[in-house]
């Protein structure tokens, strides 16, 4: 026996049930983009440039894997978004039984929403840290970068910092020649963000300290 389907409300109500599989898998990513353009123009109105982070070196191998990893979830995903925003036809398989599509789709909303979350507290975390304390560290290695669209270059450093955990990096976007001399150490001046982290307020390189070796430089693409 057949049973007829509900009714499908009219008005705005039934616009959102008709459409909210494409909804559900373009608002999030729209709200993510939206909400990050809308953190770096308020930097700009308040005239704020965000201190580096001095984070946690990571070693090649975990950064490829980690890079492989994000790249097969996107994938996966806009395979998945293809699938239920895609008008099905006579010829075309259905869609995958109904919970594990729901499912999908709510792990979907789920990343871009959590990604749209850390973009907000990742900038509160550091708007407004105070001044933390001076930081003598090893400095293990130096690399110029040259600028790009999204940044002013500089040069990358590595530095040993023991209570830590090790190597950690920094990127100073306006290095001094005292500094691309690769001194042996380089006073920090540090501050915790709100919730994690560390960031570099200031730098200066110790007087007595000389270069021991040459510094590394990466001419920029032509």
């Amino acid at each position: 026996m057949d049973t007829a389907a509900a009714p499908v409300p009219a008005g705005w109500l039934g616009w959102l049930r008709r459409y909210a599989v494409q909804l559900a898998v373009l608002v999030p990513a729209v709200l993510w983009v939206v909400v990050r353009e809308w953190l770096q123009w308020r930097l700009a109105q308040l005239g704020v440039a965000l201190p580096p982070s001095l984070s946690p070196a990571t070693d090649p191998a975990t950064l490829m894997r980690t890079v492989a990893l994000v790249l097969l979830g996107c994938l996966a995903f806009g395979l998945l978004a293809w699938w239920l925003v895609r008008k099905p036809g006579p010829a075309r398989p259905r869609l995958p039984p109904g919970r594990l599509a729901w499912g999908l789709l709510a792990v979907w909303v789920v990343l871009w929403l959590a990604g749209t979350v850390q973009a907000v507290r990742s900038q509160m975390n550091v708007l407004g840290v105070q001044p933390g304390h001076s930081e003598t560290l090893a400095l293990v290695g130096l690399r110029q970068t040259p600028p790009t669209r999204r940044s002013t270059g500089g040069a990358q450093l590595y530095l040993d910092w023991p209570a830590q955990g090790g190597l950690h990096t920094v990127q100073v976007e306006t290095p001094s020649s005292a500094l691309l001399q690769q001194p042996r150490r380089v006073q920090l001046q540090v501050a915790p963000g709100r919730w994690y982290g560390w960031y570099v307020l200031d730098w200066t390189v110790p007087d007595a300290e000389g270069p021991v070796s040459t510094p590394t430089t990466d001419k920029a693409p032509t």
